[in-house]
């Protein structure tokens, strides 16, 4: 199951949701942080348990917008825009939901980020 999980305005500024509905239930979660929105979701499948809707575990697979992704994993901003060649202070703005980045530039931040994570995979510490 795809769950977004995106930045909203509010107080509770982080929302999460199922792609379409399962037993006509669409589920949601919110919260101030990503993990908190996502445990939010998870509660909302409890109450519709609770309810009778017979809602399964959910095996679920993450799309992240920019500022979604930066919360859940906190990683420095800067070395990662200089790995691509963005200024950092247009880096932060894109976290911040300031300037929204072109599909280009979105695509060259996931294709660092992936990069990076397979260099992270490679690592031994000794």
């Amino acid at each position: 199951m795809t769950v977004f999980v995106e930045k909203q305005p509010g107080e509770k500024n982080c929302s999460c949701f199922i792609d379409g509905t399962i037993n006509n239930c669409g589920i949601a979660g919110y919260g101030s942080t990503v993990d908190a929105a996502v445990k939010d979701l998870l509660v909302a499948r409890e109450e519709y348990n609770d309810m009778g809707r017979a809602i399964p575990e959910l095996e679920m697979s993450f799309k992240y917008d920019i500022w979604a992704f930066f919360d859940k994993f906190p990683i420095s901003i800067t070395p990662l825009a200089k790995r691509i060649g963005i200024n950092p202070s247009l880096m932060r703005q894109y976290v911040s939901g300031n300037r929204k980045p072109s599909a280009k530039r979105l695509e060259e931040i996931e294709n660092a980020i992936h990069e990076f994570g397979k260099e992270l995979s490679n690592v031994s510490l000794i």
